[in-house]
């Protein structure tokens, strides 16, 4: 490793920082000299010619980032493209001025990042990249670019059953997955199913992780948050802990929503 740095020192015109220079990945992860031999062709790489940590932030300049295209509780989402792959991607911006001094409310956010960090399943959004510039926590995502499950339903009025059927499929199958890892997602509706592109070919995405709870056992953390329409009654008791059956009602009234055009438990007042 020394003399591949020592390389990249010298073809950059500082060939003197050789000894105190380190290299990471497009991770942040730092490369060692046993890395050598599992470096690909086309492997992106950063140099830190002072030695000093990653920069995350170096990553972002790696993209185009342009106009917006999603806002949600947890922020505003803007189309981006690599600047040299040209590929498409979503970044995620998420204002965390308001947390900074609170500790347990920026780990809520980086739960978000690391329980999709975690997770590699074809119908659920993947994250490439996650870290805080000044007071915002940024996210670099798949793009899905069909719209939202929610707005396809509305604008139909009701899906037939087979249709239905297809999109549900894919649903389960993402949170099965999820379930075996030990993720609970909790906060499952039709607005956090995205299209990936066309929505007539129905191939469907799950999306914001962000108040999931973690936990190998599903029993770490209290419910405390959702969207009241989706939680099933007991989770208004108090003493209800993160399990998997929030999600399993939630799909429940997905697919009852799909097909009737509306959710079972409805009004305008959430009291």
């Amino acid at each position: 490793m020394k003399h591949f740095i020592k390389d990249v020192c010298k073809r950059f015109g500082v060939k003197e920082k050789a000894s105190i220079a380190k290299l990471y990945n497009k991770n942040g992860v730092e490369m060692l000299k046993d890395d050598v031999q599992y470096f690909k062709h086309q492997d992106v790489f950063y140099l830190a010619v002072e030695g000093e940590p990653f920069n995350f932030c170096a990553i972002l300049d790696d993209y185009d980032v342009q106009h917006q295209i999603g806002e949600g509780g947890f922020g505003t989402v803007k189309l981006a493209t690599h600047k040299e792959t040209r590929k498409k991607f979503a970044v995620k911006f998420m204002d965390i001025s308001s947390a900074l001094n609170h500790a347990d409310e920026v780990n809520s956010l980086y739960k978000e990042a690391n329980s999709i960090k975690k997770l590699r399943h074809k119908n659920i959004i993947e994250l490439y990249h996650s870290f805080v510039e000044g007071k915002q926590m940024i996210m670099i995502m798949e793009l899905a670019s069909g719209g939202e499950l929610t707005d396809y339903v509305q604008k139909k009025g009701r899906l037939d059953e087979i249709e239905a059927r297809k999109i549900l499929v894919q649903i389960i199958s993402a949170i099965a997955y999820c379930h075996s890892s030990g993720v609970v997602h909790r906060d499952l509706k039709l607005e956090n199913v995205l299209f990936l592109d066309d929505p007539e070919e129905l191939s469907v995405k799950v999306i914001d992780f962000g108040i999931s709870g973690v936990c190998t056992t599903f029993q770490n953390d209290k419910v405390d948050a959702g969207t009241v329409a989706y939680m099933p009654p007991e989770a208004f008791e108090g003493n209800l802990n993160t399990a998997p059956s929030l999600d399993v009602w939630a799909i429940g009234l997905m697919f009852y929503a799909m097909l009737y055009g509306t959710l079972p438990f409805y009004s305008q007042d959430e009291n």
